[in-house]
């Protein structure tokens, strides 16, 4: 008993959720070869991980993502067979900054999803994301496209904003992702 109910003490102590914080934004910076901050982790098992307080900026050092909490539900049964596999996602108090610099550039997002594509689909272990629902909250979003602003009263597809995003999307069928 005392083997299972340690960690799940440990991991609400303030000291260890600085610490788990600090390492998680050392290995997802690594991961992505850019800037990565994250000031809490919560580990609710058996619902999954939560990251509080999120900054990704892109390679070129400007914001990407900033998020007052990044959740991810885990299989547990992937989990114990050495496979971290994410099944769901909820994303609250975002804002998100895509951009190109020219209509051919790749968006400065391309790099978190090249990341983590799938290299082996024969591989037991390492991330999987099989993402059966997305939960979005209290978002924004902007879009651009080249430099400048947009002109003011008329649609530009080249630099596009959208605010108080709420959406939801599950996925009944399993094969479907």
């Amino acid at each position: 008993m005392l083997l299972y109910g340690l960690p799940a003490v440990l991991v609400h102590l303030p000291v260890v959720q600085r610490r788990l914080a600090a390492e998680s934004g050392r290995v997802l910076s690594a991961v992505l070869r850019a800037p990565v901050r994250i000031d809490e982790v919560d580990i609710a098992w058996p619902d999954g991980l939560t990251l509080r307080r999120v900054a990704l900026d892109d390679r070129a050092g400007q914001p990407l993502l900033r998020a007052d909490r990044l959740s991810g539900g885990i299989d547990l049964g992937a989990l114990l067979r050495g496979q971290l596999r994410f099944t769901s996602v909820r994303l609250v108090g975002f804002d998100i900054h895509l951009r190109k610099a020219t209509p051919d550039s790749p968006l400065n997002a391309q790099f978190i999803l090249d990341a983590f594509a799938s290299k082996d689909s024969t591989s037991t272990g390492g991330v999987d994301f099989q993402i059966r629902a997305i939960r979005l909250a209290r978002g924004r979003v902007s879009y651009d496209v080249g430099h400048g602003q947009p002109e003011e009263g008329h649609f530009d597809a080249a630099h596009i904003r959208a605010e108080g995003i709420l959406a939801f999307k599950k996925s009944e069928n399993r094969n479907e992702r």
